[in-house]
C-alpha cells in the first residue's frame, strides 16, 4: 500500500503553510508478508511481518525511532476457539477508531485520529490524547470466534521489568457488524512509558493545556464507544471517548461524521 500526496499543509501552531510531497495522506504506507499453514483438524499456524514506510522519501517507519516491523511482527494459532498471536500487533484502540470515522486510518486528515494519535512536533506542543501507540509490542492478543456478528479482542502487553509487574498494558475491544449497523467499544489501562524508555515526559491533554510544575502522568486509562449506520446514500459515524490519568487531568473526545 503506497499513499503519496502533493499539497499545502498548515497544522495548528505553524506560522505559515508549506508545499509538500508527503506520504500517508488517506492511509499509512506499508508493505510486508503474511502467511498461514494448515496443521489439520481446523488448526492453522499464522505469521505477519509488516512494515511502515514513507513513500515520499523511502524512509522506514512512520516517524523517527520507529521500529522496522512497526505494523506487525507476530506468530500465532487460529482455530474454532478463535485466534491467539504473540509479538507486536494492533493496540485495542486502533480498529475502534479507524473503522468508525469517515476518514478511516488517515493520520493526516481524520480529526478523530489526529486528536487521539498524532502529536504535533512544532510550536503548538499539541499532544496525542491516547498514549501507548496504535500497536503494542511484547504482547499477546486473543480474538474470539465470530458470534453472530460480534467479536472481541483481548490484549496484554508485558512490561518486561525484572522483579516487577507494574509496567504492563492491558485492554480489549468489541466489534459488532449486522447489516447496516456497526457498533464498537474499547478500553485500555497502560503504563505511559511502556515500551518507551525513558518516560516520554510531561504528558499533557490534547491542546497543550499546561500542567502544574513537576507533575508527570505515569498511567492512563481510556475508553471509547462508537457506532455507524449505512443509509446507502450516506453513512453516519459517531464516537465518544475519555482518557484519565494518575494525576488530575482528562480528555474527552466527541466525533460526528
Amino acid at each position: 500500500m503506497v499513499d503519496t500526496y502533493v499539497g499545502s499543509m498548515r497544522n495548528s501552531g505553524d506560522t505559515a503553510g508549506r508545499s509538500v510531497v508527503n506520504s500517508g495522506g488517506m492511509t499509512t504506507s506499508w508493505f510486508g508478508f503474511k502467511g498461514s499453514e494448515d496443521l489439520g483438524g481446523g488448526l492453522k499456524a499464522k505469521f505477519a511481518l509488516t512494515s511502515y514506510f514513507k513513500g515520499d522519501s523511502g524512509q522506514s517507519g512512520r516517524f523517527p525511532r520507529d521500529t522496522f516491523w512497526s505494523r506487525d511482527a507476530n506468530v500465532g494459532l487460529a482455530g474454532s476457539f478463535g485466534a491467539v498471536s504473540v509479538g507486536r500487533g494492533l493496540a485495542p484502540n486502533f480498529l475502534s477508531s479507524v473503522i468508525f470515522n469517515p476518514f478511516g486510518n488517515s493520520f493526516t486528515f481524520s480529526p478523530l485520529i489526529l486528536q487521539m494519535d498524532v502529536p504535533l512536533f512544532n510550536a503548538s506542543g499539541w499532544s496525542n490524547s491516547v498514549q501507548g501507540d496504535t500497536g503494542w509490542s511484547n504482547g499477546i492478543i486473543y480474538r474470539t470466534p465470530d458470534m453472530g456478528g460480534l467479536t472481541a479482542n483481548i490484549h496484554y502487553q508485558f512490561g518486561e521489568v525484572a522483579g516487577g509487574s507494574s509496567k504492563y498494558n492491558a485492554g480489549a475491544n468489541v466489534l459488532y457488524f449486522r447489516g447496516p449497523l456497526a457498533l464498537t467499544a474499547f478500553y485500555h489501562n497502560l503504563k505511559i512509558n511502556n515500551p518507551l524508555s525513558p518516560p516520554i515526559g510531561n504528558v499533557q491533554p490534547a491542546g497543550n493545556i499546561p500542567l502544574p510544575s513537576g507533575q508527570f502522568a505515569t498511567r492512563q486509562s481510556a475508553w471509547m464507544v462508537g457506532g455507524s449506520y449505512d443509509f446507502t446514500a450516506a453513512k453516519l459515524f459517531a464516537t465518544y471517548g475519555k482518557t484519565s490519568h494518575d494525576i488530575d487531568f482528562a480528555d474527552k473526545t466527541l466525533s460526528l461524521g
